[in-house]
């Protein structure tokens, strides 16, 4: 057994193991690493602790301040751990079809969660960062975490992930996959992976073929978290069984109504 002296403690550290059936009668010896097993239940937990302490020592947040950001749950779950168990307030703007499940856990560590419509454009003051920043500019003591431009969100991969894996596997790591979200995960995990072998490590972003990181068009995509879409203003929603479509739009160009399955919505024009 492991003793932890706090729950911060117990973010890191996640074990590797075999897949043997999915490399089933294939050459590579295939590994996954359990992050679910930190303990807010994903590898965001790190990124959550490593932002948070590089606020606090950068002086941006002080006791008694207020933790702001704008996630599709899972990064926001692990600021909402570690500031409750520091003493910080904690809001969070999440898309409106985030996971039921993702919402209640947030609001079980505490979290204020304010939920936004969904497909917003970024330039829109409504849109789920907008609303963040404009959150905490307004609210004394509040730090706003911004993951994607947080420089201390690759760097918790550079220090953590990246040396457990190597360590891990006694240097014999040759691939690294990860799916691609704020893009933090794979950066920082990489760049230690890379150092560590000379450059041997070959590194692999999985990530849906439409995403707009491989030049995609955006489509949907049904992993909260990976593949960002473009924001377009016509979107097309289809019902459980995919079948009729149903067209909205406003005058402003932003959607109006509320998709009967969110995760289904599908964009219908390629210009971002």
């Amino acid at each position: 057994m492991t003793v932890r002296e706090s729950v911060l403690d117990a973010i890191g550290y996640t074990p590797l193991v075999r897949l043997r059936r999915l490399g089933e009668g294939l050459r590579p010896t295939i590994y996954a690493k359990l992050e679910f097993q930190n303990i807010g239940g994903s590898v965001k937990d790190r990124a959550a602790l490593s932002m948070i302490r590089a606020a606090e020592q950068e002086g941006l947040l002080s006791p008694g301040g207020t933790v702001v950001e704008g996630t599709s749950g899972n990064t926001g779950i692990g600021l909402a751990l570690v500031a409750a168990h520091l003493g910080y307030r904690s809001v969070v703007f999440a898309p409106a079809a985030t996971a039921t499940e993702k919402i209640r856990l947030l609001r079980a560590y505490g979290a204020e969660v304010h939920l936004v419509g969904d497909y917003v454009p970024r330039s829109h003051p409504g849109h789920l960062a907008n609303r963040a920043a404009a959150f905490a500019a307004g609210t004394p003591g509040a730090w706003l975490a911004r993951q994607y431009d947080n420089p201390a969100n690759p760097a918790a991969h550079e220090a953590s992930t990246g040396p457990e894996i190597w360590r891990d596997t006694a240097g014999g790591i040759t691939h690294f996959v990860a799916s691609v979200g704020t893009g933090g995960t794979i950066s920082g995990t990489a760049k230690f992976l890379k150092k560590a072998s000379s450059g041997a490590v070959q590194v692999v972003a999985a990530d849906p073929d439409h995403s707009v990181y491989g030049g995609g068009d955006g489509g949907a995509k049904y992993v909260e978290g990976a593949g960002h879409a473009c924001i377009r203003s016509h979107w097309r929603t289809f019902g459980p069984r995919r079948s009729t479509p149903h067209w909205w739009t406003d005058t402003s160009g932003l959607p109006t109504g509320t998709p009967s399955s969110p995760r289904a919505a599908l964009p219908v024009r390629k210009a971002c």
